[in-house]
């Protein structure tokens, strides 16, 4: 290994070493270094897991530092890249999956509709078809003045949708059920969530 290659591994070693210190940002409370509104976000899940990873990645990087070589280098971001993928993707992805709101909505969505699907119609958000798993496919509009066309008509019942889109809407409606929102989200997050609104003009 030559002067300059070594330099760069020493430098990109040097970087992924920072970025496991600065990982321990994530044993504190977000409102302790991060500004409104992600202050309000949770703890990172499963602590203990955690800090089970974090300290076998200190230990890595110590065992890398010791006698810094190729080969400590190759075993200790191996290590790292181990550890980290082990905690995001079992640990903290599952865990996350409570503050996701797709699959409770869906659920209230199939709920209300109680198997009328033939009712039901999507404007610009179809992935949610995925958590339905309802037996026919739900048609779709892709544009307001598509949808609003088909509300004059009468053809519109059921409607999900997202919430910026409701001051469009050309007849009086209710909103049924709202994908769940949390303090922590930005307003235009707030605005994509999902609801679904019952269209109050007479169908044909």
């Amino acid at each position: 290994m030559n002067a300059w290659s070594l330099r760069l591994v020493k430098l990109a070693y040097g970087l992924i070493a920072l970025a496991v210190l600065l990982s321990a940002v994530a044993f504190f409370p977000p409102r302790w270094f991060l500004p409104l509104p992600y202050a309000l976000l949770p703890m990172a899940p499963n602590q203990p897991v955690l800090i089970v990873c974090w300290i076998g990645s200190m230990i890595a990087l110590a065992y890398g530092l010791l006698r810094f070589g190729p080969k400590r280098i190759m075993i200790s971001t191996g290590t790292f890249a181990y550890l980290f993928l082990i905690y995001v993707f079992v640990v903290a992805m599952p865990s996350a999956d409570r503050w996701r709101g797709e699959k409770p909505f869906a659920n209230r969505v199939r709920q209300i509709i109680d198997g009328r699907t033939a009712d039901l119609t999507f404007f610009g958000n179809s992935e949610l078809s995925f958590y339905l798993e309802l037996p026919r496919a739900v048609p779709e509009y892709r544009s307001r003045s598509e949808l609003n066309d088909a509300v004059r008509q009468g053809r519109v019942h059921w409607l999900v949708t997202r919430r910026r889109d409701l001051d469009y809407l050309p007849a009086p409606f209710h909103v049924a059920a709202s994908e769940t929102t949390y303090l922590w989200n930005t307003n235009e997050r707030n605005r994509n969530a999902m609801v679904l609104v019952q269209v109050e003009w007479p169908r044909r």
